[in-house]
């Protein structure tokens, strides 16, 4: 199933607050924080992220 996510850019105002945007709107539920980098961005994408931090 594909999921849509609307991320507003009118939240935030740099990189950090993006990766903070993420991981309120893309993680809800599980209970570690996230890598605020590239690598973590992706995994949150394509569902890797389980367990993985």
């Amino acid at each position: 199933m594909m999921r849509t996510y609307i991320i507003d850019g009118n939240s935030f105002s740099n990189l950090e607050g993006f990766f903070d945007e993420i991981d309120i709107i893309m993680t809800k539920g599980i209970s570690f924080k996230t890598g605020h980098n590239l690598n973590a961005f992706r995994d949150i994408l394509f569902g890797d992220y389980h367990g993985a931090y």
